[in-house]
């Protein structure tokens, strides 16, 4: 990647057409987001958030979507939002809920069709931290089975570029 330029990969498993048409809901991670946020409350990214919306109303989802750009547009977020939106489970509008058992999980980050990977040290004294091939593989069990409680499994893999080698290519396979 460029410098300068970081992605996030989304990634989900399961009924996509089912996951499709429970349209848009949104949720927070780790206390980076405020709760209750709305899809439309993402500040910019609207040719991103038109793909996507376009992709839930036609149910016609990809198995995954590359984030891509400079640091702190909103890319994590709307990936995270776009997760959300899959498996809401109160689907009225093209809004989120924010209110349902599922977007309350998201929230809370206990939702157990929800993965989260982001970089982290192997030691507190490493200088830089990398997402590792045990951290991919355990994503790859975890998403090798049927969703547990949503329409659809997702992963949000957040700083993908600082994949070490071998976890990058255990992840293609």
């Amino acid at each position: 990647m460029k410098p300068g330029l970081s992605g996030s990969t989304l990634y989900f498993s399961g009924n996509t057409e089912y996951a499709a048409n429970r349209l848009v809901q949104t949720f927070h991670i780790y206390g980076y987001y405020p709760k209750l946020m709305l899809f439309n409350n993402v500040l910019g990214q609207g040719q991103a958030k038109h793909i996507l919306s376009q992709a839930i109303s036609q149910s016609r989802l990809s198995h995954a979507y590359l984030f891509y750009g400079p640091e702190s547009i909103g890319k994590k977020l709307l990936a995270v939002e776009f997760a959300k939106a899959l498996n809401c489970l109160s689907p009225e509008t093209e809004e989120a809920c924010g209110i349902c058992d599922s977007c309350r999980k998201i929230d809370d980050s206990i939702h157990p069709d929800f993965f989260f990977v982001e970089p982290t040290k192997s030691t507190p004294t490493a200088r830089e931290a990398v997402i590792k091939i045990d951290a991919i593989r355990e994503l790859q069990k975890k998403l090798g089975f049927l969703p547990y409680q949503g329409q659809a499994k997702v992963a949000v893999i957040d700083q993908v570029e600082k994949m070490n080698p071998q976890a990058c290519n255990a992840f293609l396979k």
